[in-house]
């Protein structure tokens, strides 16, 4: 993904355009999400009750905790 934060013709407003944008990137070039999403992020997304894309620091910590550090 860090490829895509990369793009020159990105959006650079956060909202519904840059979303987009990202979403038609993702299926071009890796089909899905899941496809597109490191490993380590699947199984935070997996462990986790959240249904959301973006992470913040505290959220982060409380997974870290809950998977008792391990990433695998």
């Amino acid at each position: 993904m860090d490829e895509w934060w990369c793009l020159e013709d990105r959006p650079q407003v956060h909202g519904e355009e840059q979303w987009e944008h990202l979403r038609q990137w993702v299926e071009e070039k890796y089909s899905s999400f899941e496809q597109a999403t490191r490993k380590s992020a699947q199984a935070l997304i997996r462990r986790n009750d959240m249904k959301c894309m973006i992470w913040h620091y505290p959220e982060l910590c409380d997974a870290h905790k809950a998977r008792g550090g391990v990433w695998s």
